[in-house]
């Protein structure tokens, strides 16, 4: 869909800016790299050092920390990626979170207010439920695996579900 969007295949109108740059008014200060086409809400925030498309769509109150690269991807509204972190051919929920060095590739969704914890690689497709907070238990449990912390969705089996593993 988005890139039906920057397309200008729809309906939808947007503000272009510059050849495939599209917004609903100025675009976020900072010293950041665009590769068109994209949509970047000026009630956005991206740091220094990132890289915003090809294709991807960052909607308000969404802030991108520095040296992160969002491609093909639909960031919704006020969704947090943390510096050094990957979101590739993916869609991240409302209020969700990727943390510091986390990687959502191959068609992933991150759903309503979930939390994706620091350098875990979410992959192949895989869809983590609303409220879900996912981490690292290494220190936290007896084995090497992943866990899901809390979530509205008690009986979900991360693991069986999707493919995730560490970066």
């Amino acid at each position: 869909m988005n890139h039906d969007i920057l397309d200008n295949k729809t309906n939808i109108y947007l503000s272009c800016v510059a050849k495939g740059v599209f917004t609903d008014g100025s675009l976020p200060k900072g010293d950041y790299t665009i590769v068109p086409p994209v949509y970047i809400s000026g009630e956005s925030q991206i740091e220094n050092g990132s890289i915003i498309g090809p294709a991807s769509v960052i909607l308000k109150n969404t802030l991108v920390a520095e040296s992160t690269h969002i491609s093909k991807s639909v960031l919704s509204e006020n969704t947090f990626v943390s510096r050094e972190c990957l979101v590739e051919n993916s869609l991240c929920g409302i209020n969700s979170t990727v943390k510091k060095g986390g990687a959502v590739l191959s068609e992933c969704v991150l759903g309503y207010n979930s939390v994706l914890g620091d350098d875990i690689l979410l992959e192949n497709g895989a869809v983590i439920l609303p409220e879900a907070k996912i981490f690292n238990c290494y220190e936290n449990c007896k084995n090497d695996f992943l866990c899901v912390e809390e979530s509205s969705f008690k009986n979900l089996d991360v693991l069986n579900a999707c493919k995730l593993g560490y970066i």
